[in-house]
């Protein structure tokens, strides 16, 4: 993901995903959102205090992220 592209445009270039409904959960215990595009193995990258992005194992592609709700 470069660092420029904003996370919008980002989510407008994912488009549907066949056999996979991503859909955000709002965990109120941690206060955060989380969004899955993939249903894929995944790691944490933190980007900044706020956005943390999920990255595929085997593509290294940002596959998700979570932020602040």
């Amino acid at each position: 993901m470069d660092k420029q592209q904003t996370l919008t445009d980002f989510l407008d270039s994912v488009g549907p995903v066949k056999g996979f409904n991503p859909r955000p959960f709002l965990c109120a215990d941690s206060d955060t959102l989380t969004m899955n595009f993939e249903n894929t193995p995944s790691y944490a990258e933190r980007v900044d205090s706020e956005l943390t992005v999920f990255r595929s194992f085997d593509s290294n592609e940002v596959v998700g992220f979570e932020m602040p709700a």
